[in-house]
């Protein structure tokens, strides 16, 4: 039996349930100590937003080119979901420059240069998907 990278497997832990409960270990990593990803709380992504949003119903007054469903450039002190591997976490954007943004984790992630991100933005109390990218650097 083997693990690969993005399966999902359960490891018989002798811990106590207390810690377990309510999915708390979700997006955590187990691994060998010398092994591990880098912890960050700021990392610098190279990004690349979507045109549109997926899956915001337009009205009948609507036309195909309305600024609503349009994906507006990325603000600095701007909050979003970011997903990094299995964790989703809030990452406030310190910086934006054409191609690379700078985004300050909320709680640190373990995370590796080269790693696919995941951005989404509140719209109408529900986060939807504005773009991806991959991190270029690191900041502990």
């Amino acid at each position: 039996m083997y693990a690969v990278p993005g399966g999902l497997i359960g490891v018989g832990m002798k811990v106590d349930p207390f810690i377990t409960r309510s999915d708390s270990l979700v997006g955590q990593i187990i691994g060998h100590p010398e092994n591990m990803p880098d912890v960050l709380s700021e990392i610098d992504v190279g990004y690349f937003l979507l045109k549109r949003l997926l899956g915001v119903k337009k009205s009948k007054e609507q036309n195909e080119d309305t600024k609503q469903n349009k994906v507006s450039s990325l603000k600095v002190d701007e909050l979003l979901m970011i997903n990094v591997g299995s964790q989703s976490l809030a990452g406030k954007i310190k910086s934006v420059k054409k191609d690379v943004v700078r985004i300050e984790f909320t709680k640190p992630v373990c995370a590796n240069i080269g790693d696919k991100i995941a951005m989404s933005r509140r719209v109408d109390n529900n986060f939807r998907l504005i773009g991806w990218g991959e991190i270029k650097k690191c900041h502990k």
